[in-house]
Formats: structure tokens, sequence, C-alpha cells
């Protein structure tokens, strides 16, 4: 699992400048806040599949006697075609959700646990630049020459640190790719109660 992220002398990616700003709300839901101008191009797909698709169909079939089979396979993709984009809006909410790992002490200690885990791995946990509570771990490339990289977001907070992930690069990335921060939460748990 940790073979994925990278080790040190690793460049440092840019950030998205919202994280700081939303800082209390994940706090507080345990979630980035729910953004509708990411979520937009999936609804908008959505109501294309749903409305304008089998109107415009229905429209330029008319009467043909082919016309009741054609409705039939219509529906069964624009059912079909529902299920993929509820998959895919359930995707990004999950993608959004903090995972809070227990950790008696302060925001303080925490961050010193995180780069004590880090460090006994050798892999290098990046500060962001505006605070350093929030901290995060890049992965290699997903694949053989792409940019896509999984990052994992950890936040020290009193009693608990908060760890989520996405992954790097253009658009809405809603593959169903294994996220190493799944097996990165266990870990911490597990070095936490060994340090404990």
């Amino acid at each position: 699992m940790f073979d994925k992220l990278l080790g040190r002398g690793t460049n440092k990616p840019t950030w998205p400048k919202h994280i700081v700003e939303d800082l209390p709300s994940i706090r507080q839901n345990l979630s980035y806040p729910f953004r509708w101008r990411t979520i937009f191009p999936l609804l908008l797909g959505l109501t294309v599949i749903l409305f304008i698709v089998p109107v415009v169909l229905s429209l330029t079939l008319g009467d043909t006697p082919l016309a009741p089979l054609i409705n039939v396979f219509i529906w069964i993709s624009v059912g079909i075609s529902i299920l993929g984009w509820t998959a895919a809006i359930y995707q990004y909410r999950k993608s959004l959700v903090f995972t809070a790992v227990a950790n008696p002490g302060t925001a303080n200690q925490q961050l010193q646990t995180i780069q004590q885990f880090f460090a006994t791995r050798g892999i290098m946990v990046l500060a962001h630049p505006e605070t350093e509570n929030i901290q995060y771990v890049v992965s290699k490339p997903v694949k053989e020459g792409s940019q896509e990289r999984e990052v994992v977001i950890l936040i020290a907070d009193n009693n608990r640190i908060l760890i989520n992930s996405h992954f790097s690069g253009k658009g809405l990335n809603l593959a169903l790719n294994q996220r190493t921060y799944q097996g990165l939460v266990t870990a911490m748990e597990e070095f936490i109660a060994k340090k404990g």
C-alpha cells in the first residue's frame, strides 16, 4: 500500500485555494462543502438523458412500425444511464467525506503523530503553505505516463486526525480507483494504538 506513496524529494503540487476557507466546515461536518459548480456537469448530463434524448427520439420516430420497440430500448437505455449517473453522483459525494481517526491530544500533537507516522515509512509529508494543520502526501502516478495522482489530505484537529483523498488531474474524476487512504486509515489507527 505505502509503495504507491512518494518518498522524499517530491515536487510540491499546487493547492486549491478554498481548502483553508473550508476548514471550519470540514471540521464540523467531516466533509468538504458540496460545490454546485463541480456537480453541474453531472446534472446537465442527467437532464439531457432524462428529458431531451427521449423527446427528440420520440418526435423523430413518429408512427413507424418499429417505434414501440425503439421506445422500449430508449427507456431501458435511459434507466441504465440514470443508474450510472446516480452512481457517479454517489462517488462524488463519497469523495468529499473525511474519515476521523481518534487520537487524544491537541492539534499540534496530531501534527507530530502525522509526521512520525510517515517518517517511519520514509514518506514525505508536506504542509499547506497557509496553515500547518493541513498536511498532504502525493502518490506516484496512477498509471504509467499519466499525471494523475492520489493526494491524501490529513488535517490535524483536537483529539483526531481527519483523512481524505482525491485524484488530481483535470476535470471531475469519478473513476472507481483504489484509494490508498482506506488502508492508510487502518495503518494510522494501528500506529496510534501502539504508540499510546
